[in-house]
């Protein structure tokens, strides 16, 4: 399992004048859960909007599971979401070994062979 901390931007005033759209983005992955959530913390402590007795401001930075907090009317018409969201992992060798059918392009040729085994040789 990994922590991706996540920002999304919520476009809070709709119609024919703002063709913004709602968007989500990973801001970084984390191995650990305390350092994803020290991550959500640290990105409201980075934020310049004013948050003093709003009602739309909404957060958990306590207890053991994933953090958040929320701005969801700002006056950038646009809303903030920051949070973790547990990401699952697969292992090594979870991909089984395959024969390739089709050929990248170059592959065909004497020369792409190989140029393909000394970029193999490279990377060990």
């Amino acid at each position: 399992m990994v922590y991706a901390v996540m920002r999304d931007t919520i476009q809070t005033s709709k119609g024919d004048y703002y063709q913004d759209e709602d968007y989500t983005e990973t801001i970084e992955l984390y191995f650990i859960l305390k350092d994803a959530n020290t991550r959500v913390r640290a990105e409201y402590e980075d934020w310049n909007g004013d948050v003093s007795n709003h009602e739309e401001f909404n957060f958990d930075f306590t207890g053991g599971g994933t953090h958040f907090w929320e701005m969801l009317d700002t006056l950038e018409v646009e809303g903030v979401r920051v949070y973790v969201k547990e990401e699952p992992v697969k292992g090594p060798g979870s991909e089984p070994v395959r024969v390739w059918k089709r050929a990248l392009p170059g592959e065909g040729s004497e020369e792409g062979s190989e140029k393909d085994s000394d970029e193999d040789s490279d990377e060990d």
